[in-house]
Order: structure tokens, then sequence, then C-alpha cells
């Protein structure tokens, strides 16, 4: 796919990549302003919702760090930036 991608003319490159931002965005927006709405649903549902506080955040970190290292090593082995992206979406969590 990035071979085709390549392979368009510069400004429908940049034009793709511009719609992708506005897509993640609009869709960032639309799950943030739903949010309470569907968490009042899943609980008129039945579902238990359960708060990540910092040491249950750190017991998962800790059991799945492996996961996400796993992952970013096999983009890494693609040519693609799996530790660069992974390290990016760590620095955006912390923020």
């Amino acid at each position: 796919m990035e071979k085709k991608f390549q392979a368009l003319p510069e400004d429908v490159q940049q034009a793709m990549i511009e719609a992708g931002k506005a897509a993640e965005k609009s869709a960032c927006e639309f799950v943030d302003s739903d949010e309470a709405a569907s968490r009042k649903l899943a609980e008129a549902a039945g579902v238990e919702i359960t708060e990540v506080g910092d040491e249950l955040r750190a017991q998962l970190d800790a059991k799945l760090g492996s996961v996400a290292a796993d992952w970013a090593a096999g983009l890494d082995k693609q040519g693609r930036p799996g530790t660069q992206t992974l390290e990016a979406y760590k620095a955006a969590l912390a923020n």
C-alpha cells in the first residue's frame, strides 16, 4: 500500500494526508462528545465501569509493556517507525 501511495503525485499525497488528519480530528471530537452518553447507556445495560487509577495503570503497564515493545519491534523490522510511534503515543498519554 505504501508503494501505491508513494506513486501518487505530491499534491494528491498531501490532500490525502490532510483529509486523514481532518477525519482523525472529527472522530476524536465525536468520541469525546459522545463519551458521557455512551457511559450512561453502558451502565443502564448493566456494564460495570472501572476507573483506572495510577496503581492499576502501573500494573497494566508492567504486564503489557512487552506487548507494545513487540508490536513496535515488528513494525521497525518492516521499515516502519514502530518505536517512534510508540514513544509518541506514550508522550501524548503523559500530557
